[in-house]
């Protein structure tokens, strides 16, 4: 995993940032000169000793004074230069210098002292950017300053299958040591415990990364001994053309039995059949487990079996995102077709694709598909596919790839041979689907233990030609070349690979083939865990507004504040409200009354930018309109009530303490009578909505039954339209000088702030394009707001609410009460609901000739895997958007598709009617007076809808549901049919492909901004 990249370090750290020196960390022990052991493979000439096995005493030569019989540790000259150096250091630095004889080629220091990561090893740095002398020094343990030759990025791959990606490394070859800096990782927001063991432990973001263990008494990480298989770069060979090793590389590192036998064929020229010895990419690229073993059925002609299988996801996307591949291997030729996909759900199109391009080429049909029961090819859609289609589909049961062994065996050759042809190469590693697309080739040209000809003969009825074969090579650093100037820009040679492509550094590696369980258990680390930050409190209040952390929460705390003037000045404007309301008088508090406290309550109230625009202190006691604006192209304008709940009045007697920072020093013994209600009362509300009823209606505005939040008023032609949301007011007409009458009164009767055109009411922005009569709404501010609360911010966003093919359970939950416990207080519930429609607009208009309201509803049939529950859904539409949607799961089991669809139409003929009457009411919509169409597309619903009698089928169906009966009867409604790929309400039924999920959003009004604005 990566973090951020930072600047280059292009001055000296801090003097008192120093770095262990040579001397130091090695205890004194110098290089051998040229006359020790010869230095192991790979790890340098001359950079230290390595321990063999022990010579007798006698035959040992002492390094330091080239005298026989003891050792340089035993050397009464070295030990005693030693003491003297020791001493000398000790004075003057205060470094104290420990003996160390040997250490881990794979460890790392971990450095307190150090104020920057240091390598001394070329061969594994990346991105390098190389130095002049004296552009950057750092200062060594003993005072010495050392130059830096180069800068760039050292990947580590750690125990556990991290990375950790270190950036602005410094090329220091003298220094025996490679160091990681605590304090830079601290910059990168790591952060460490120290355990019991007396170990360090890192974390970033909570998620563990390495442990730095005491070794001879310095801390070391420990890398993965595999971790050279990310950093080789080797030189290109000068091969001749026929060269067998060549075209063992060409050929994909396939194995040598195969390519002999491809010789013997005929297929490849066997002038150049020397043997060579093994390939180090092939050694890093193909550790693996055992094939599995196992019989199946045998196919006896070409397409009578194709075995398939998902693979992935990969952490490395690809060039164009791809982060999955799919498999379609036929069992009589072994000839094989690989698909890559961004997402699962495409395995069906790629079936599909498959199967045009097989019938063409061969002229005959699929008969049996075999694959595992990933969700992916269990959908509906599939299955109806494969059954109109006449293939058998054959299913392997739940954990059991060993049934499925051909393409599990094609998805470790594939494998094996990506990452051999990765391992020889120094490009990025998102260039893996190059690598695959070459090697599904060569898969099929290379032939097989238990055939005669390879699949490419079998399949085509000819012998391939190999002869266009080129290597997937990039040019890096040479295995033992070291010099900066020979690093060359990344070159590819792959003739397979025509697109070009963006470049980025990323890595390899599979998280294995995915068999999917319908309820699996969730695997759990061994790690103590604990609670994340971010969930800390949320369950304590998960129902209330989104806040502000930084707010004051109290008098005190708001006096404190940063912005303490702003605050008072919201403080005084609140309480010069109170007395100019006359919202309370000084009075004696009676006896045997008792008081209510009261608090203080701070807002920042932001734009629709989410700029704070004022500062808000509030007092409390303790205890389809749019789319119809954009038709008839309405003014929108919006209002709020200056301190609302002071309004209302109180029928009974109510007290409060004084007011913090308020209490008037010559009556401090007073309480308040209430004469107005207060926010906070559990009268406030009611009371306000009273009032406010009272004087709008005053002014000859009638209260809508079916919604009363909503007013009307009309004058011949002129009509206009309010609606009220606690404080907020949006007044709707379509003649100015009536909706500036409406403004004035509502001004003479409250304290009103009049706010112009409507742009952000309720976390929602407005947009207007009054040319083409297009309103938007967007939450994007809202959303914001959210993510912030639940430490979100930097998540990525989805493409879908969720992966078609996913199946919930509860058996997926924690089984522990710990684990419970835990689960209880992360709010999923209350922050799922909202953040997938972040960069969306809600737009109404220009798509319809005529106001008509419609209705899709949709059931999906027992999708609660607990329960045997369906799923019901539906949405109204309105001028081009949706205006009313929901999705719940139905009360009851339904006992076939056919009833829980009928009960869904019967849940949506119930918001029909209501739709009905409140449409009715406005009066500005001609078509409501016909029938509501409801939009179904199971035609057995439809017909149990239509039918007055009950029969054997649908007697046992709650009476409740027959509403829907009743109101087709009277003719409110009529349902009608409607094409399941055409049915809109589809998406708040059950998780759906991609491209179907965003034709279905689209047409209910669901768009991007650059497609409207």
């Amino acid at each position: 995993m990566k973090y951020d990249e930072i600047d280059q370090i292009t001055a000296p750290p801090h003097p008192s940032r120093t770095a262990m020196s040579a001397d130091d960390q090695r205890g004194r022990v110098e290089k051998s000169k040229g006359k020790g052991k010869k230095s192991m493979k790979g790890k340098g000439k001359g950079k230290g000793k390595v321990v063999a096995k022990t010579k007798p005493l006698k035959d040992a030569k002492c390094f330091h004074c080239d005298e026989t019989g003891h050792w340089r540790k035993n050397c009464p000259k070295y030990l005693t230069e030693t003491k003297q150096k020791k001493g000398s250091t000790a004075s003057t630095s205060g470094i104290f210098v420990m003996e160390i004889f040997s250490f881990s080629s794979k460890s790392w220091v971990f450095d307190t002292g150090c104020g920057s990561h240091i390598c001394n090893d070329l061969k594994g740095l990346r991105k390098v950017r190389k130095l002049k002398t004296g552009d950057l020094e750092l200062h060594v343990g003993n005072g010495q300053k050392v130059a830096v030759k180069a800068v760039g990025e050292y990947v580590l791959l750690l125990p556990n299958g991290l990375e950790l990606v270190l950036n602005n490394v410094c090329f220091i070859p003298s220094l025996p040591r490679n160091i990681v800096s605590v304090s830079a990782l601290c910059e990168h927001g790591f952060k460490y415990a120290f355990n019991d063991n007396c170990y360090f432990s890192a974390y970033l973001n909570d998620v563990f990364y390495f442990d730095a263990k005491p070794h001879n008494g310095i801390y070391e990480i420990v890398v993965h001994a595999n971790n050279e298989i990310y950093n080789i770069f080797n030189k290109r060979m000068k091969l001749d053309f026929n060269d067998t090793y060549l075209w063992h590389c060409r050929l994909g590192h396939i194995n040598k039995n195969r390519m002999k036998k491809l010789q013997t064929s005929g297929i490849l020229d066997s002038t150049g059949s020397e043997s060579f010895d093994e390939c180090k990419s092939c050694l890093s690229g193909k550790l693996t487990k055992q094939p599995f073993k196992g019989n199946s059925q045998k196919a006896k002609d070409l397409l009578e079996i194709i075995h398939s299988d998902v693979c992935g996801p990969f952490r490395t996307t690809t060039r164009n995102g791809e982060r999955y591949f799919v498999t379609f291997t036929d069992d009589f030729s072994r000839y094989g077709h690989v698909y890559l996909m961004k997402h699962k759900h495409e395995t069906f199109e790629m079936f599909k694709r498959y199967q045009n391009e097989v019938k063409n080429q061969l002229g005959r049909t699929i008969k049996i598909l075999r694959s595992d029961k990933g969700g992916e090819y269990l959908s509906q859609e599939f299955d109806e596919h494969l059954t109109n289609c006449g293939i058998v589909s054959q299913l392997t049961p739940l954990r059991t790839p060993q049934l499925n062994v051909v393409s599990e065996r094609r998805n470790r050759t594939l494998l094996d041979l990506v990452r051999s042809m990765m391992c020889r190469t120094n490009l990025p590693h998102s260039f893996w689907s190059f690598a695959l697309e070459t090697t599904a080739r060569i898969v099929n040209l290379a032939p097989k233990k238990k055939f005669e000809k390879t699949p490419y003969e079998i399949w085509h009825g000819n012998k391939p030609n190999v002869s266009y074969l080129k290597e997937l090579l990039a040019r890096g650093i040479g295995e033992n070349n070291v010099d900066l100037d020979e690093i060359r820009e990344s070159q590819i040679t792959d003739a397979l690979a025509s697109t070009s492509r963006q470049h980025s550094d990323v890595e390899l590696e599979s998280e294995r083939t995915q068999e999917m369980d319908i309820t699996p258990s969730i695997r759990r680390s061994t790690r103590d865990r604990h609670e994340p930050d971010r969930y800390i409190g949320l369950h304590e209040n998960v129902d209330s507004l989104v806040v502000d952390q930084a707010e004051p929460t109290s008098y005190k705390d708001a006096i404190m504040d940063s912005k303490s003037t702003n605050w008072q000045d919201a403080m005084n404007a609140e309480m010069q409200s109170m007395y100019e309301n006359h919202v309370w008088d000084l009075v004696e508090l009676p006896p045997e009354c008792r008081t209510v406290g009261c608090k203080w309550i701070f807002k920042r109230k932001t734009d629709m930018d989410g700029n704070v625009q004022t500062y808000k202190a509030r007092l409390v006691a303790k205890g389809f309109t749019q789319a119809i604006a954009a038709y008839y192209d309405y003014e929108i304008w919006q209002m709020d009530v200056k301190t609302a709940f002071l309004n209302g009045h109180l029928t009974e007697d109510v007290y409060m303490v004084q007011p913090e920072g308020f209490v008037d020093p010559k009556n401090s013994n007073k309480v308040c009578k209430l004469s107005k209600s207060i926010y906070g009362l559990k009268q406030a509300s009611r009371s306000w909505n009273i009032r406010f009823d009272q004087k709008i209606k005053e002014f000859g505005f009638i209260k809508n039954e079916d919604e009363p939040c909503v007013y009307k008023k009309a004058s011949g032609s002129y009509i206009t339209f309010l609606i009220l949301y606690v404080d907020d007011i949006l007044i709707i007409g379509n003649n100015i000088p009536m909706l500036k009458d409406v403004k004035s009164w509502l001004s003479k009767c409250f304290a009103m702030k009049d706010l112009g055109d409507a742009a952000y009411i309720l976390g929602i922005k407005i947009y207007r394009d009054r040319s083409r009569r297009l309103i938007g709404l967007s939450q994007s501010t809202y959303i914001d707001k959210v993510l912030k609360r639940f430490s979100m911010q930097d998540s990525q966003g989805g493409t879908l609410p969720m992966a078609h093919g996913t199946i919930l359970s509860s058996s997926q939950s924690p089984k522990t009460n710990e684990g419970k416990k835990k689960m209880e207080r992360v709010p999923y519930a209350s922050a799922i609901g909202s953040i997938i429609t972040k960069d969306t607009f809600l737009i109404y208009g220009g798509m319809e000739e005529e106001l008509t309201v419609r209705c899709y509803t949709d059931a999906s049939f027992q999708t609660d895997r607990d329960d045997s529950r369906s799923q019901s859904g539906y949405v109204f539409t309105l001028n081009g958007g949706a205006i009313t949607w929901r999705s719940s799961k139905q009360s009851v089991v339904a006992q076939s598709t056919t009833e829980s669809e009928y009960i869904a139409a019967s849940e949506a003929a119930k918001e029909a009617t209501w739709m009905k009457k409140f449409m009715t009411d406005l009066g500005v919509v001609p078509s409501i007076r016909k029938p509501i169409e409801i939009l179904c597309d199971n035609t057995g619903a439809i017909a149990q809808a239509k039918e007055p009698r009950s029969h054997h089928r649908s007697k046992h169906i709650l009476r409740q549901f027959h509403y829907i009966r009743e109101i087709v009867e009277i003719g409110d409604i009529k349902i009608d049919k409607i094409h399941t790929d055409q049915n809109l309400a589809d998406p708040f039924t059950k998780p759906m492909p991609l491209s179907k999920h965003e034709e279905h959003v689209e047409k209910i009004g669901l768009r991007f901004a650059s497609d409207w604005i």
